[in-house]
């Protein structure tokens, strides 16, 4: 017979285990393996015969990779964050947007929430060359570029919010 308890018990247990094996050196996780993300950098930006991108997503994929920002602070993201200047580009990371499930009253379902980052503090990235390059090609395809308009939008140009940008990176993915 098949006991939930017990199954769960061993499950947490081989994840202990194989957390028990590692030692200072290893990673928690490997993401993207160095070909996974060549193949990523060689599609991202690849352009129909009309111009635009086959994969609309890929040039914030190529963003986020050579950023390390997160989706969520990429969906917060406006133009009036970045400092343009000719010897750096910098990114101020000054929130994010949230999916969170509410009710009211009998009511539930899912609101879109701007928030604070992560640890309750701003940063700055600056930005390398190629995630530069990126962002201004991304700029100049844009059609708000106010400063309090979003880098990120959907096809209603209104900001996304990470659910959806995570559904689109992974069918880029795939």
């Amino acid at each position: 017979s098949y006991n939930r308890g017990e199954a769960v018990r061993e499950g947490i247990m081989n994840r202990l285990n194989r957390l028990a094996e590692k030692d200072a050196d290893s990673n928690d996780v490997i993401i993207l393996s160095e070909h996974e993300v060549e193949c990523l950098r060689r599609t991202a930006l690849v352009r129909r015969e009309n111009g635009t991108y086959k994969y609309p997503v890929g040039p914030y994929v190529l963003f986020l990779l050579e950023t390390g920002m997160r989706v969520g602070e990429l969906c917060a993201l406006k133009w009036g964050n970045i400092q343009w200047d000719e010897d750096a580009t910098v990114v101020s990371i000054l929130g994010t947007r949230h999916h969170i499930k509410v009710r009211e009253g009998d009511d539930a379902g899912y609101r879109v929430c701007d928030g604070s980052v992560k640890n309750m503090h701003s940063r700055h990235i600056v930005v390398n060359s190629e995630a530069a390059e990126i962002l201004e090609g991304i700029y100049n395809e844009s059609k708000d570029t106010s400063p309090q308009g979003y880098v990120f939008v959907n096809r209603r140009l209104k900001p996304t919010n990470p659910s959806n940008v995570g559904v689109l990176i992974n069918k880029f993915y795939r």
